[in-house]
């Protein structure tokens, strides 16, 4: 299931000319237990694994129950 999202939200972002970033989270005590398990759902762009109810992540966009999807819209220039 969260392939079938993680693709769709790419198609989506793809078809926008917008980029899609994916953030897997798991707040395993073990960092290596909760990457290998974040793994089987694909490929992500950033992880965030070990430290149980301490990582990062999981404080970030669980426990705070913020929204699981994101979406930003940022323009980027070079000025030189």
């Amino acid at each position: 299931m969260v392939k079938k999202l993680k693709d769709y939200y790419k198609e989506l972002a793809d078809k926008s000319n917008l980029k899609f970033i994916s953030t897997g989270i798991a707040n395993d005590y073990s960092s290596i237990k909760g990457i290998n398990f974040i793994s089987k759902s694909g490929i992500y762009d950033e992880i965030m694994s070990g430290g149980n109810y301490y990582n990062i992540g999981s404080q970030r966009y669980i426990w705070n129950c913020r929204c699981q999807v994101t979406c930003l819209s940022a323009d980027w220039f070079i000025d030189h």
